[in-house]
């Protein structure tokens, strides 16, 4: 599980999680954004369409996050057994 934050320098979270997705063996890596400034509808959408599993807007409780964290990570683990 990846957790990224949408604002960083040089590339965005954007940009990076499509770049992660179009990695042969990462395109099925949960990814999980977490923004203070772009919590509007437009920018949750381009959060998906860049790959990301979930999107936090902070403030965000730290309890919801580790157990999306640990949900998402389970469902990685089962499709590797299976």
């Amino acid at each position: 599980v990846v957790l990224m934050d949408v604002q960083m320098p040089v590339m965005d979270g954007f940009e990076a999680a499509a770049r992660i997705k179009a990695l042969p063996d990462y395109h099925d890596v949960p990814i999980i954004f977490i923004t203070a400034i772009y919590k509007e509808d437009p920018f949750v959408r381009k959060g998906y369409e860049a790959g990301a599993v979930d999107y936090f807007s902070k403030p965000f409780d730290p309890e919801i996050l580790r157990t999306k964290v640990a949900i998402y990570a389970s469902f990685r683990q089962k499709a590797e057994v299976l």
